[in-house]
Order: C-alpha cells, then sequence, then structure tokens
C-alpha cells in the first residue's frame, strides 16, 4: 500500500476524531493476528467475535490509527475515528484509495468460476505487465478492500473479483473496484435467499458495470442467456466468448484426456489446459479475451493457461494408493455440482465413479428441487455411486433411491467417513463436494490419510 497520511484518511470517514491527526499509515489491517506497524486498525463486528475488543491489542503491536465503532474503554495513545460501521467506513477509504491511481482494471464476477477466472486473467496479463490481484478469494465488503490496498503505482494492472449475496453489495463493492473492463462469467441459482431469483443474481452483477469507467468494455460469457439479456453495454464495448454460441472467442475441437483435461483451439492458437473440467474452458477462455484486449500475444497467454494449476479445494486431483481424489470442496451450487458430476463422469477410470456430496445452502425455496436433481444428473451422465451427507441432501437420497440409483445417505460427516473407509477400493474415483459451511475437505483429509496409512 502506498502511504496514506492519517488526516486524509479521517476527511474519507463520517465520525468522532480523537487524538493527534499527524503522521501516514502504511497499510491497513482487521486481524491483529496479522497486523504489521504503521497500519490502520478496523475494528470490525462480526458474527463470532468484535474487533473492538483487540483495539488495545493492535495499538500495542503499533497500529498507527484505530477505526473504532464505539469509545475505547482505555486512554488510547494513538489517534482513533468512532464511526456508524467501521466495514462501511473501510469501503469508503477503498473507494478514495482506488481513485488515487490511474492504472487500468479488471473486474471479475459471476455465480461460478470467479476465483479461477481472475487467477487465469492475472497470469495471462502477467505475461506482459505487472498486475496485482485479489488475496486470495477476497470478493466481499471486507475482501475487497484489503486488494484494493495492495494496489501500488508501480503496478501496470489490477485484477479484482467481486462477490454477492443480497441487493446493493455489488454497487458498494463497485465503487471500489471502478472497473475499466468487466468479465463475468455466468449467473447461476446461488445466495437466491437473499437475492430471490436468477434474474435478480444478473442484475445484480451487471451493477458492476454501472460504475465502470468511461469507455469501458464487458467480456460476456455469449452461451449464458441471462448475461447476454442483461447485458447493459453496447456492441462496441462487448467481447464475448463461448462455446455453443457464435463468439468473438469460440473454443473449437475441444477434446478430453482420461483425467479430465480439456484441450481446444481459439484465435488460431491451440491451448491444453492442466486442470480438469470441460467447464474450465470458459475461465480459459474469459481470461484469453481479456488478455487479448490488453494486446498479450496469443503465444503468451496459451503459455499462462496451460501452465495454471488449481487450488486445493478447486478441482484438484489427488492420487493415494490406487484411488483418485477429485476434490471440489471449496463450495457448491447447482450449476457447480452438475459441472462436478459431469467431469467425474468423463474420467477414465477402471473402478467406480464415486460421488459424495454435501448440502447446497442458499439455494432459496427451491431447495427440496435443486437438491433432488442430484439424483436425477447423476443417474443421466454416468456417475455409480451417489454417497450424500447432510440435511437438504436427505432429498438427493430419497430422489436416487425412489429412481433405483444406487446410494447412501449419513446425517454426519463421521458416519459417511467410516463407510468410506470399506467401501472405497483401489482404482476408484471419488468425488467430494459441498457448499463452505459443509467443510467437505474433512472428508478428503480422512480418505487421503486411511490410504496413506495403508501404504506405510
Amino acid at each position: 500500500m502506498e502511504p496514506l497520511e492519517i488526516k486524509d484518511v479521517i476527511s474519507v470517514m463520517d465520525g468522532e476524531v480523537s487524538g493527534r491527526l499527524s503522521g501516514v499509515i502504511h497499510g491497513v489491517s482487521i486481524d491483529t493476528r496479522s497486523i504489521h506497524p504503521g497500519e490502520a486498525f478496523f475494528a470490525v463486528k462480526g458474527e463470532r467475535t468484535d474487533g473492538q475488543k483487540f483495539s488495545r491489542d493492535a495499538e500495542h503491536k503499533g497500529a498507527a490509527l484505530l477505526v473504532l465503532h464505539d469509545d475505547p474503554q482505555y486512554p488510547a495513545t494513538v489517534p482513533y475515528l468512532v464511526v456508524k460501521n467501521t466495514v462501511l467506513a473501510l469501503g469508503e477509504l477503498a473507494s478514495f484509495y482506488r481513485q488515487r491511481f490511474d492504472l487500468t482494471v479488471v473486474g471479475v464476477t459471476g455465480s461460478v468460476g470467479k476465483t479461477t477466472t481472475r487467477r487465469m486473467i492475472a497470469s495471462s496479463l502477467g505475461k506482459s505487465m505487472l498486475v496485482v490481484e485479489s488475496i486470495k478469494n477476497y470478493n466481499n465488503l471486507l475482501g475487497v478492500p484489503l486488494s484494493v490496498f495492495q494496489i501500488e503505482r508501480m503496478h501496470d494492472v489490477a485484477v479484482l473479483e467481486a462477490g454477492i449475496s443480497v441487493p446493493g453489495e455489488m454497487e458498494r463493492l463497485a465503487k471500489m473496484i471502478l472497473p475499466d473492463v468487466v468479465a463475468l462469467t455466468n449467473v447461476a441459482p446461488v445466495h437466491l435467499e437473499g437475492l430471490g431469483s436468477v434474474e435478480n443474481v444478473a442484475r445484480e452483477k451487471f451493477a458492476l458495470v454501472k460504475y465502470s469507467n468511461p469507455g469501458s468494455y464487458v467480456i460476456v460469457n455469449a452461451d449464458d442467456p441471462l448475461l447476454v439479456r442483461f447485458n447493459p453495454m453496447a456492441a462496441s464495448q462487448t467481447v464475448t466468448y463461448g462455446i455453443e454460441s457464435s463468439a468473438d472467442y469460440r473454443a473449437e475441437d475441444i477434446v478430453l484426456d482420461a483425467e479430465g483435461k480439456a484441450s481446444f483451439s481459439v484465435d488460431g492458437q491451440r491451448i491444453a489446459l492442466g486442470i480438469p473440467g470441460r467447464f474450465n474452458i470458459y475461465n480459459a477462455l474469459c481470461a484469453y479475451a481479456v488478455a487479448r484486449l490488453f494486446r498479450v500475444p496469443g503465444e503468451k497467454i496459451v503459455e499462462a493457461l496451460e501452465g495454471f494449476r488449481t487450488l486445493a479445494g478447486r478441482m484438484k486431483l489427488l492420487r493415494i494408493g490406487g484411488i483418485t481424489v477429485l476434490d471440489d470442496t471449496y463450495n457448491a451450487n447447482p450449476l457447480s455440482v452438475r459441472e462436478a458430476l459431469e467431469t467425474l463422469a468423463r474420467m477414465k477410470v477402471e473402478g467406480r465413479r464415486i460421488a459424495v456430496i454435501g448440502d447446497m445452502l442458499e439455494t432459496g425455496k427451491d431447495e427440496a428441487n435443486y437438491h433432488e436433481k442430484i439424483a436425477d444428473y447423476s443417474c443421466a451422465v454416468g456417475v455409480d455411486f451417489l454417497a450424500t451427507v447432510g440435511e437438504r441432501t436427505q432429498k438427493t437420497h430419497e430422489k436416487a433411491s425412489s429412481i433405483g440409483f444406487p446410494c447412501a445417505h449419513f446425517e454426519t460427516k463421521k458416519e459417511l467417513i467410516l463407510f468410506l473407509e470399506g467401501f472405497v477400493m483401489p482404482k476408484d474415483i471419488v468425488l467430494v463436494k459441498g457448499s463452505r459451511a459443509m467443510r467437505m475437505e474433512e472428508i478428503v483429509e480422512s480418505i487421503v490419510e486411511l490410504w496413506q496409512k495403508r501404504l506405510d
């Protein structure tokens, strides 16, 4: 982060000031466990804890400024500002900070594939320029500001990811990002408890376009009818990509290898992805389209995309003791579960294709229907066995049982893990997926630990 004078920081936020306003801040923190001397500490009140309780700890660790939601209960020795809402204040400072730079910003959003696409874009652009990108998967009202604060004058471009769950959230994020290019992956039934319908999801996503800079571009998945329908940009400022529909960048001659990894042709280039999943073609196409907009040579983009590797919990292939685990545990929604099942079904295996699925959260009033469709799709694509865990996937199990599909259901992960210990055999491939709150990675860890012991 570029240094900011404390008096300028204070001027951005509406609140009661105490202490001398001389000096500068060199960073922003919301966590005293990782705070550095000279940073401003924002005391965020969350569901589990209140950052206000740690304000004295932040001061002891060298915080240059405290942004609090209440007066401290001790004699603070550093300047502090008391505001009504520290999260709003954090966003206001991020918006102020963003406007200090004239670098180009790419905003990435969509229901599925945001983080992978953002990382692919950053990797592709990084072949020709100095890029700063979102920290980890920081894409909400806390994460976007922290990512914005990573921007410095040496950077040529920033690639920032935005995710939402309630109406109005994207508008707040967009004011911090102020994109020159907006890349949209897709629209799916995600966070419907807050957003209500997939149409509302689409409308909210395009709020990022509303706050884009003059002369900006939008990169749109031409195979997603809602993105095409709600796109407010003129054709001259729209770049499309896809597989099925006519598009500026359309994948052709698609081939999937035994591990489900795709190779395809686009724009006169041949790309062989190193990660499984046909759906990752869309992520790669989006990255390719963005990079070409920045005039990155096609062969450089190919180099970046072919060298791209995924993170744990995102279609990560693990092999141990003769079995294969497809770790897709980071999160789940109806579209991503369907894509994961399709990937599992396309992978060549001598044993069985076993799908282990946990609850999908925030699917709204059609929750039961979405969970029942998991059984239908598992049967349709050729999965051999479906194991489910959780309250909501009881509907999945009931539907699978009703159509005679091999399945088993468990109320707890402990019960499921005990079952898998005796059920999974050498040469099987096991897909594990569920919503973030289900912590399905615990199942992956147990499988790996068990088979490692068998090897020992």
